[in-house]
């Protein structure tokens, strides 16, 4: 998942940005890279049905099975658990507040490790304020209506972790903000304890003059845990950089042959001109992102590009609308996008683009 107006939503961007041909210093890359040219298959979606939700300020979605989980800015329950395709609310989660079990800052969904446990639902939700994450059964907070936690603390976890991801039990993936250095860094907890990664020091050493800069690094984030593999989306650059935290995977793709440098971005947009990804959703055999451009009339065009984890192209979506958050209802073959500035969440078929994506595995 995918994020968004980097001061009010810092726990979903971080990474790279740039522009030009160069290959210099501040272009952020690994040796290993290769151009994407063209995607083998192309489709376009119709204009989609828009859907009515009883949240109000949608910020992300993510879908597992028949269920959509949505981050919402209400005034106290972060998450609302919808039922797929009828979009009735199931139950609302995670309340925002200063007791032990509530959160002091919004939980975005789509950055989030959910998976299927001991035939439950679970999500492991950090709540780093409180040097704390909370193993969060979803399953049994349907069925209770409440949430169904349990807190988990972690010396670790502070007010300078701005994503937390379970990539398998007791180990964990972590973004921090450096003032003192003016960068992001990349943590692997294993067990506690620090595990050395030469492709997450690589992309660490990545810095900026002032934390006002700070923003050019932004990136989504895109996570495959059976893979071990992170893919990082820039919010600004068009390299996307695809890597193994256990060093035996490391490539940086260009979709149009070019590594942008972060420097150079500076001297010309600054660090919040805008930039071309919007957002990043992962899947088991491959990952989606948010492409914008410039379209005629003013207008902006969105296109959804999937690559596999290995970085090749698989198809390529036009959308009519506008799309700042997507994912995939696997079992009714439906894709649904959010734009979380107009708060409208649509629907569309997504038959072709599932067939497309399940013959690459």
């Amino acid at each position: 998942m995918k994020f968004y107006l980097f001061p009010l939503y810092l726990s979903i961007l971080f990474s790279i940005y740039s522009c030009g041909g160069t290959t210099g210093k501040h272009s952020i890359h690994f040796n290993n890279t290769e151009s994407v040219e063209s995607f083998p298959a192309s489709i376009q979606l119709g204009n989609g049905t828009p859907i009515e939700t009883e949240s109000l300020g949608n910020l992300a979605i993510r879908i597992i099975d028949t269920l959509m989980i949505v981050s919402t800015d209400a005034e106290k329950e972060k998450w609302w658990i919808y039922s797929l395709p009828d979009m009735k609310v199931k139950t609302k989660l995670l309340n925002f507040g200063s007791g032990p079990m509530e959160f002091t800052h919004i939980p975005i969904c789509d950055h989030v490790a959910i998976s299927q446990r001991d035939g439950h639902i679970k999500a492991s939700v950090h709540n780093a304020l409180r040097g704390r994450y909370f193993d969060v059964d979803l399953s049994e907070s349907i069925r209770q209506n409440q949430m169904v936690a349990q807190d988990c603390p972690r010396d670790f976890l502070d007010s300078r972790v701005i994503l937390f991801y379970e990539i398998a039990p007791s180990e964990f993936f972590c973004l921090t903000v450096d003032p003192q250095n003016n960068k992001f860094v990349r943590k692997i907890y294993a067990h506690e304890a620090t595990k050395e990664s030469k492709n997450i020091a690589r992309l660490n050493s990545y810095q900026v003059k002032s934390t006002n800069e700070l923003n050019v690094l932004s990136a989504f984030f895109a996570f495959n845990p059976s893979l071990r593999r992170v893919a990082e989306i820039p919010a600004k650059m068009r390299q996307i950089n695809i890597y193994s935290i256990d060093d035996n995977f490391a490539k940086t793709i260009t979709p149009d042959g070019k590594l942008d440098d972060y420097n150079q971005i500076l001297e010309t947009k600054g660090a919040n001109g805008e930039g071309i990804y919007k957002g990043a959703t992962a899947f088991a055999d491959y990952f989606g992102v948010i492409v914008k451009t410039a379209g005629e009339n003013g207008t902006d065009d969105y296109k959804l590009r999937f690559f596999d984890w290995d970085g090749f192209p698989i198809v390529e979506v036009a959308v009519s609308n506008t799309v700042l958050d997507f994912d995939i209802d696997f079992v009714n073959k439906q894709i649904y996008t959010l734009d979380y500035l107009e708060d409208e969440i649509r629907r569309y078929d997504a038959t072709e683009l599932i067939g497309i994506l399940q013959r690459h595995k």
